[in-house]
C-alpha cells in the first residue's frame, strides 16, 4: 500500500515546481455542503495562535526560571567571544546563540533583559508557527492522495476545514501550554525542527528522488541537536525510520547516508569540542544527569559530595566549608550567575549511572502518572479520534497507519525515550501534535449529508475547547501578582546599599531561584542550601558567627537571605523591601568577626 502511494503521489506532483507541494486551492478547501466558511477559518486561527502567544508574552515578560539564567550566562559567553565557555556539557549552544542575538539587536538594560529575551521567545513561537503551517499543509495533501483510491468505497478523509480548525487548535495549546514562551528554554525552538522535519520526511514521499530533502532533513535534525541534546537520539530514529519507509531500498539507503552526512556536518560543530572538552565520546551529560537525578534517585543536589558509595568519586564538587549547618563555596573556576547551575557536568563529573531494574521499573511507573495527566488534558480530543478510527473496519485502518508510521514511530520513540529518565510536558508538545495529527489522517468518514451535520460542529467544539484550554491559564496570568516584579525590586534595592555588577555575594537559602542576580549583574558563589537553613537560624550566635565569617573569608561582599528574623542578636540584617529577603553587608564592617578559625575545609 505504502508504494502505491508514493506512486500516486509522485504522478500527481508531477511536474510542479522545486518550492514543494502547493497547498490546497481554495477551490479544494470548500466544505461538502458547498459553504465558503471553510475559507475564513485559516486567517482566523492565525490571528488567534499570534493574539495568543502576543498575550502570553507580555504577561511573563518579567519571568524567570533557573533554567533561563543559565542559558543568559551562555548568552555572555557568545558576546564575549569566550568559546570554551560556550561548549557546555549540559546546556546546549543553540537557544544562547538566539538570545545573544536579540540581545545585540535590542541592547536592552539589566533591567529589561527578561523583557527581551521573552520576546525573542515569541519570535521562535512565530518561527513554530511558519514551521506547522509547512508541516500541516503537506500533511493534509499526503492525506487526501493517499485516501484516494478509498472514494469508490463512499468514505472520505477529514475535510479541509476540520484540519485547519483542530490543527491550528492543538498547535496552540501545545505551544501555549504544554511549552510556553513564559519558560526561558529551547523547547521552542526544538518544536519549529520537528514540524519541518515531519514536513520534509512527507516530502521525501512525494520526491524520493532528490537530493535537496535529505540534505535539509540532516541540517534541520543537525540544528536540533544543537538546540537539545535528546534530539540526537531522535535524529538517528528519525534517519531510520525515514529511510525503511521509502519505496526502494536503494532509494532509502542513499537517502539516510546523504541525510546522516548532513547531520554530522551540523552537529559536528558541537560534538567534536564536546568530546574533546569532556575527554571522553559524548553528545552531551544531560541524559547521564537526568538519569542518575531521576532514575538512581540521587536527588536533585547541586552539591553532590559523593553519596551515596556506589554513585562514583567526585572530581570537583563544590567545596563544603562546614557542617551543620552545611556552607557550600563555588567562586570558581565556573563562572555565572549561579555556578552550580551555569554548568552542573562539571560539578558531578565522576558521578556513575546504576543500572537497576528496581530502579527503571520505578521510574517508568512515576512516569506513566506523568504521562497520564498530560493525556488527561486531551481526553476529549483523544476519544473523538479513537471513536471515528474504530467505526473503521480493522483491517483497513491498519492499512492507512501503515501510510503514517513514518511520522507515528519517531513521535512514540521519543515519548519512550522520556519516560525511561524524565517527563516534562514541555519536552512533548511537538510530538504529541504530530502523533495526534497523524491518527487524525487515518480517520475516513462515510460521504453523506448527515455525516458533515455531525461532524462540522463537533469539529468547531473540539476547536474551541483547545482554545479556551489555552485562553483561560493565559488570562488569569495577566490579571495576578507577577512575581517577577519582586525580583526587579530586589535587584533595584542592590545598588543603593553599594553592591556593584561583578560583586560576589552569599546566600542562605534556595539561590537557584535567585533571579535578581542576575538582574543586579552579581555573582552568588556560597551557601547554606535550603536543606541546613533551619540549622542557621537555630545556631547560637557563635556558631552563626563562624558561619558568617565562613563567608567573609571567600571574599563575598554581602550575604542574603530568607526566613528567619530580621533581629536575631548576632547578626544586623536589613531587609529588602517586601521580598522577604533580608542583606548583612560586610563592607561596612558591621558584623563582629567570630572565633579565629583554621583553613577552609575542602572535602
Amino acid at each position: 500500500m505504502g508504494r502505491r502511494v508514493h506512486s500516486l503521489l509522485a504522478r500527481q506532483t508531477a511536474g510542479q515546481t522545486s518550492a514543494g507541494i502547493k497547498p490546497p486551492r481554495k477551490t479544494e478547501a470548500i466544505d461538502s455542503d458547498g459553504s465558503f466558511l471553510a475559507l475564513g477559518i485559516r486567517p482566523v486561527m492565525l490571528t488567534l495562535a499570534i493574539a495568543l502567544g502576543l498575550l502570553q508574552f507580555w504577561t511573563g515578560r518579567y519571568e524567570m526560571n533557573p533554567d533561563g539564567v543559565s542559558y543568559l550566562d551562555l548568552s555572555d559567553a557568545f558576546l564575549a567571544g569566550d568559546w570554551p565557555r560556550v561548549i557546555n556539557g549540559y546546556w546546549s549552544p543553540l537557544y544562547p546563540a538566539c538570545l545573544a542575538t536579540a540581545r545585540t539587536l535590542c541592547q536592552p538594560s539589566a533591567f529589561q533583559e527578561f523583557t527581551v529575551v521573552h520576546l525573542a521567545n515569541f519570535m521562535i513561537y512565530l518561527g513554530a508557527l511558519a514551521s506547522f503551517e509547512f508541516f500541516l499543509q503537506r500533511l493534509i495533501r499526503y492525506q487526501s492522495v493517499a485516501g484516494a483510491r478509498l472514494t469508490a468505497r463512499n468514505s472520505s478523509g477529514l475535510p479541509y476545514y476540520a484540519w485547519l480548525s483542530i490543527g491550528y487548535a492543538m498547535f496552540v495549546w501545545s505551544s501555549l501550554t504544554m511549552i510556553t514562551t513564559t519558560l526561558v528554554t529551547p523547547d521552542l525552538l526544538v518544536a519549529a525542527f520537528v514540524y519541518l522535519v515531519a514536513a520534509i520526511m512527507i516530502e521525501m514521499r512525494v520526491r524520493p528522488k532528490s537530493w535537496f530533502q535529505p540534505i535539509a532533513m540532516g541540517i534541520v535534525l543537525g540544528l536540533a541537536y544543537l538546540a537539545k541534546a535528546a534530539m540526537f537520539p531522535f535524529a538517528f530514529v528519525a534517519i531510520l525510520v525515514n529511510s525503511l519507509g521509502l519505496r526502494k531500498l536503494q532509494a532509502g539507503s542513499r537517502s539516510g547516508a546523504i541525510t546522516m552526512a548532513a547531520f554530522v556536518a551540523v552537529g559536528g560543530f558541537l560534538l567534536i569540542p564536546l568530546s574533546i572538552s569532556m575527554h571522553h565520546p559524548t553528545f552531551g551529560e544531560t541524559g547521564k544527569l537526568n538519569y542518575v537525578w531521576y532514575v538512581n534517585q540521587l536527588g536533585h543536589n547541586r552539591h553532590w559530595q559523593g553519596e551515596p558509595k556506589h554513585a562514583g568519586i567526585p572530581l570537583h564538587p563544590t567545596r563544603k566549608l562546614s557542617e551543620k549547618p552545611d556552607v557550600f563555596e563555588y567562586a570558581h573556576p565556573i563562572s555565572g550567575t549561579y555556578p552550580p547551575w551555569s554548568d552542573p557536568s562539571y560539578w558531578h563529573a565522576g558521578v556513575k549511572v546504576s543500572l537497576s531494574v528496581r530502579d527503571q521499573l520505578g521510574a517508568v511507573f512515576h512516569h506513566a502518572k506523568d504521562y497520564y495527566k498530560i493525556f488527561a488534558d486531551l481526553d476529549f480530543c483523544i476519544s473523538v479520534i479513537i471513536i471515528l478510527c474504530l467505526a473503521q473496519s480493522f483491517h483497513s485502518l491498519i492499512h492507512r497507519l501503515r501510510d503514517y508510521w513514518f511520522l507515528i514511530v519517531p513521535s512514540l520513540a521519543v515519548l519512550g525515550m522520556y519516560a525511561v529518565v524524565h517527563v516534562e510536558s514541555r519536552f512533548l508538545g511537538a510530538f504529541l501534535t504530530v502523533l495526534t495529527l497523524a491518527f487524525m489522517a487515518c480517520i475516513r468518514l462515510p460521504d453523506a449529508s448527515s455525516s458533515s451535520m455531525i461532524f462540522k460542529p463537533a469539529t468547531y467544539v473540539l476547536a474551541f475547547i483547545f482554545l479556551v484550554k489555552t485562553a483561560i491559564p493565559i488570562a488569569q496570568d495577566a490579571i495576578k501578582p507577577r512575581a517577577g516584579e519582586l525580583q526587579r525590586a530586589v535587584a533595584d534595592e542592590l545598588p543603593r546599599l553599594g553592591l556593584r555588577p561583578g560583586d560576589e555575594v552569599a546566600f542562605i537559602g534556595e539561590p537557584i531561584y535567585a533571579y535578581w542576580a542576575r538582574i543586579a549583574r552579581v555573582r552568588i558563589v556560597g551557601e547554606v542550601p535550603e536543606w541546613s537553613v533551619d540549622d542557621f537560624w537555630t545556631a547560637s550566635p557563635d556558631q552563626k558567627a563562624r558561619v558568617m565569617d565562613r563567608f567573609r573569608a571567600t571574599g563575598v561582599k554581602a550575604v542574603i537571605a530568607e526566613g528567619g528574623p530580621v533581629f536575631d542578636g548576632s547578626v544586623p540584617w536589613k531587609s529588602l523591601g517586601e521580598s522577604g529577603l533580608k542583606i548583612a553587608l560586610f563592607d561596612q564592617d558591621r558584623i563582629p568577626p567570630g572565633p579565629r578559625l583554621g583553613p577552609l575545609r575542602n572535602r
